[in-house]
């Protein structure tokens, strides 16, 4: 375990249920679905960016959301993705929005996943581990991102909830390019053509590096690299 614990969560008051998430895991189509059900829709849409609404709302019920986590009836559900795919996702952004420093806006994959492995990149939560802070004392049922067209039913079923599937256009704009390795590729050879496939970015070494840096990811919410083709959202 390389990166640090989640540390995001919503809370439906309602039906004491706390919905977690994180970046780079479809957190905006999750925040969506959460604030619909709140009935806040008709506030979120007069903010250009959810999660400019969600930190303010998150701000404003911050005592209902800490009374949360010490509730014994409080329920938990928590979206995730495959992690090969977020580690990619986690890279793209970093390199499109250069928030981690000047000198660390031209990498390639393999240099990022290093760089983090050795705790050389600051903290941040497009590159955090998805595992909540609190996994080991609660009990927390993971939805895959990847199914949840067929697992909406499911949830609102379970948890009383109304949630429908929402869109994301905020992503990086992506080609459909031949086969080519571009793991060791620097960010300024790839940003005009980023690949839909991200598996274009793995070889055997940059896998064990990311088996390295999320190996709890993995082994806790059950992927396998060869399901990294099957998400489309981030």
């Amino acid at each position: 375990m390389i990166a640090q614990y989640n540390q995001n969560y919503q809370y439906h008051k309602d039906k004491d249920l706390v919905v977690i998430w994180s970046a780079k895991a479809g957190c905006t189509i999750v925040v969506k679905m959460f604030f619909e059900q709140e009935g806040l829709s008709n506030e979120v849409s007069k903010y250009e960016w959810v999660h400019d609404f969600r930190e303010k709302h998150s701000i404003a019920n911050k005592s209902d959301r800490i009374q949360a986590l010490s509730n014994p009836k409080t329920k938990y559900i928590q979206f995730v993705v495959n992690p090969y795919r977020r580690a990619v996702s986690s890279y793209i952004h970093a390199m499109r929005h250069k928030y981690l420093g000047c000198q660390y806006t031209n990498l390639s994959y393999s240099v990022f996943l290093d760089k983090l492995i050795n705790k050389v990149l600051p903290n941040d939560i497009h590159h955090s581990s998805q595992i909540f802070k609190l996994h080991k004392e609660k009990q927390i049922e993971y939805i895959k991102m990847e199914e949840i067209q067929n697992k909406l039913p499911y949830i609102n079923d379970k948890y009383k909830l109304e949630y429908k599937i929402k869109s994301s256009n905020h992503y990086a704009k992506k080609t459909n390019e031949d086969k080519i390795f571009l793991g060791n590729t620097e960010w300024e050879n790839i940003k005009n053509k980023i690949p839909k496939d991200y598996s274009n970015f793995y070889n055997k070494e940059i896998k064990q590096k990311v088996e390295i840096a999320f190996s709890e990811d993995i082994a806790l919410l059950d992927y396998d690299f060869n399901d990294l083709k099957k998400y489309n959202y981030v």
